[in-house]
């Protein structure tokens, strides 16, 4: 990649991380300052922003002109603080850390289906819900469930009959073969729920069975 479409690409995306958390340039260079110890401004920032960009007067920093980019220590810091990787600001990964691209790559999924799954697992001191282990717990027995399968495979089926799998034909050659077409469609999806609904049933109903006498201790009475 060009080093000017490095500088493109660093400029965006620090600016994107910047909006996720609401920062201000002030507010950045305050937390910054608060997490590193260090002692950035205002101005810092403005010109970390400014990245690649014609710089308004030429200095010994900016013989050629354009603004240079940050020191790679302040990178690190800028990476470490947005808990991305270093390869995500200069452009080098469309993935926000080379981890979800390895997990992406892994189970064939999206970053925003890891991302969400991610938001369930994570661990305790990302986020301390109470809940934190029983979410991952549940999570587990679901996707490990031999019914699980089954499940999916009627998900599928739904999938592959409904408007959003880009299956449909570009052109009819009349609207009657058009119609039967939709019908089809609609008759195979409302198979395919009532299907769902049954293998969902009974992935919960073998997961998470209902509770017996048998599952509870009781104290003997004398």
């Amino acid at each position: 990649m060009h080093n000017a479409d490095v500088a493109g690409v660093f400029r965006e995306r620090l600016e994107e991380c910047m909006k996720s958390q609401g920062l201000s340039r002030s507010s950045l260079a305050a937390k910054l300052n608060e997490h590193f110890g260090t002692g950035y401004t205002h101005n810092d920032v403005r010109r970390w922003l400014a990245t690649g960009n014609k710089a308004v007067k030429p200095s010994l920093k900016n013989k050629d002109g354009t603004v240079s980019f940050p020191k790679m220590e302040t990178i690190m810091c800028l990476a470490s603080f947005f808990d991305v990787d270093i390869g995500y600001l200069l452009g080098e990964t469309d993935m926000k850390s080379f981890s979800m691209e390895k997990a992406c790559a892994f189970t064939g999924l999206d970053s925003d289906a890891i991302t969400n799954i991610r938001d369930i697992t994570q661990p305790e001191i990302k986020n301390p819900m109470p809940m934190r282990f029983d979410m991952r717990h549940v999570l587990c027995l679901f996707l490990s469930s031999p019914d699980f399968k089954e499940f999916f495979a009627h998900l599928h089926g739904l999938y592959s009959c409904s408007s959003v799998s880009g299956r449909i034909p570009d052109v009819f050659p009349c609207e009657e073969e058009a119609r039967g077409y939709v019908i089809d469609c609609n008759e195979s999806a409302s198979l395919n729920r009532y299907k769902i609904n049954e293998a969902l049933v009974h992935l919960m109903d073998n997961t998470f069975p209902y509770m017996t006498m048998q599952d509870v201790d009781v104290e003997e009475e004398w």
